[in-house]
């Protein structure tokens, strides 16, 4: 499977390399029950698209960065319905009914993933492609 990672920084015009991508494909690729895959460069720049080729599209969630990370999934989900898109980050709510109403507004997103994500991307990939969120 490919998987391709992004966030994005703000302000726009310094973009930073993208941390939580990295650490998430570190884990992934240290840890012993990895399944086999393979990570697609991150995208990091406000202007990067995703990579066509990707199975799965994880996109880190912040305030600054929510409504461009919405358009370039939506899009992405438009052009590669077979794309798995996983949110992820500060901004994904942890309270159940603010969870609801966010993902209600995203139907484009197949997986949420609120708090430290390391773990539950690695059950995630292992599952793939047959996961469902819980």
């Amino acid at each position: 499977m490919k998987i391709q990672m992004g966030s994005f920084s703000i302000p726009r015009s310094l973009p930073y390399i993208p941390y939580s991508s990295a650490l998430l494909e570190s884990y992934i690729k240290n840890h012993k029950d990895s399944p086999d895959c393979e990570f697609i460069e991150p995208i990091w720049k406000y202007e990067d698209t995703p990579n066509q080729d990707a199975d799965i599209l994880g996109l880190t969630c912040y305030v600054w960065s929510q409504d461009h990370v919405d358009q370039l999934a939506q899009e992405h989900k438009k052009n590669n319905p077979k794309c798995t898109i996983i949110y992820g980050g500060p901004n994904i709510p942890v309270d159940e009914h603010l969870w609801q109403e966010y993902q209600d507004e995203r139907p484009f997103v197949d997986i949420f993933v609120a708090g430290s994500g390391e773990e539950i991307f690695l059950q995630l990939l292992k599952e793939y492609p047959n996961f469902t969120q819980k």
